[in-house]
């Protein structure tokens, strides 16, 4: 194991997964992790990470929990579990993930939410991380559909600065306070904002 004693910067971060069984959970080996939504693995997974939010995906045969995303202060450990195997369906936020952001604001970033009724749905939020290292989030539009939740938001070009990539992603919150999230993933800019 690292000593992160010294280092504020990153931090360990433990990734369990567990079958549901009678009386508690069963340690489960072999789930696979995507961090960030990059392959990182099979469970039990150790890994050290920057500082900063991070989103968590683990699937193991044909089901997914939902994503998790934990703020990482640095300097310490944190755990994530995922429970498989109750035979429960999760919502789930999807969203189209841009391949660039075009600089004159015009790229719009949609997300909807599967499994939940459109009213059980509270807030849609877009979190992008700014050239400061922060990270904002931006309320999303709700659009009328009769069958899913469905929010809308233009893509915040100022949030890149002078740089010419940035991280994002989507969560929604219920009315009973659940909160599901997209990956985190990358987004480049095309072109130069106006100043």
């Amino acid at each position: 194991m690292t000593d992160l004693s010294c280092n504020t910067s990153s931090l360990l971060l433990l990734v369990r997964a567990q079958i549901a069984e009678v009386g508690g959970g069963q340690d489960l080996t072999g789930a696979r992790v995507w961090i960030d939504g990059q392959p990182r693995g099979p469970t039990p997974l150790t890994l050290e990470l920057p500082r900063g939010p991070h989103s968590i995906r683990v699937a193991w045969q044909s089901e997914t929990p939902p994503v998790q995303v934990i703020d990482l202060p640095g300097g310490n450990q944190r755990f994530a579990t995922f429970q498989f195997g109750g035979g429960e369906e999760h919502p789930q936020v999807r969203v189209t993930p841009p391949a660039r952001v075009a600089a004159d604001g015009s790229t719009v970033i949609n997300a909807s939410v599967e499994g939940l009724a459109p009213a059980e749905v509270a807030e849609m939020w877009l979190h992008v991380e700014g050239e400061d290292h922060g990270w904002r989030r931006y309320p999303m539009t709700r659009l009328a559909d009769a069958f899913s939740a469905v929010g809308a938001v233009p893509f915040p070009v100022r949030t890149f600065g002078d740089g010419q990539e940035t991280r994002w992603y989507a969560s929604i919150a219920t009315r009973h306070g659940d909160e599901y999230f997209t990956e985190i993933a990358t987004v480049r800019l095309e072109g130069r904002p106006a100043r």
